[in-house]
């Protein structure tokens, strides 16, 4: 192995918004595991990407699902973003990847394969996208409540309860 291998899995954030200029296409580059988090992305897709870029290696994973699992993320991100995502696998399953989250093409796993097509560049912001977690929030906000409030209700009548016996 070379001195390479050593440093996998030693991830350091870098500086800026994972927007990447190539030839005129702004990519919002999420390296595999980053698709999972909805604040990079997003991040990307505000600071003006046209195209999200999954960039994985998923040798680790070998055959399990984990490959699948990642590409249905991938999908996600395309529908709540309105982007083209393209991901490109050394190991893993490679895909194009429409706005609609449709997989137009894919490769198999562990299959050297290249995948050509073309794309939808876009340029306008979801309200997904615009918005953000805020619906996340208010609905765990007041999921959460919902969930408490007999909690509270048995507490303060246990306590009403008590004070009337004294």
């Amino acid at each position: 192995m070379s001195s390479y291998a050593d440093a996998a899995g030693n991830f350091i954030a870098g500086n800026g918004n994972g927007v990447v200029d190539l030839n005129g296409i702004r990519l919002a580059v999420a390296t595999c595991y980053e698709v999972a988090f909805d604040d990079l992305v997003s991040e990307s897709v505000k600071a003006g990407a046209t195209v999200i870029a999954v960039p994985t290696n998923n040798a680790t994973f070998g055959r399990t699902e984990m490959t699948f699992q990642q590409l249905a993320m991938s999908r996600v991100r395309a529908v709540e973003h309105g982007r083209t995502v393209l991901i490109a696998a050394t190991s893993g399953v490679s895909a194009i990847i429409t706005p609609a989250g449709v997989v137009r093409q894919q490769s198999d796993i562990f299959t050297a394969q290249a995948l050509t097509d073309e794309i939808a560049v876009r340029s306008d912001l979801t309200l997904a996208t615009r918005v953000g977690s805020v619906p996340e929030i208010a609905l765990a906000v007041i999921v959460l409540s919902l969930a408490t409030a007999p909690l509270f209700t048995a507490a303060c009548r246990f306590r009403l309860g008590r004070r009337t016996k004294t």
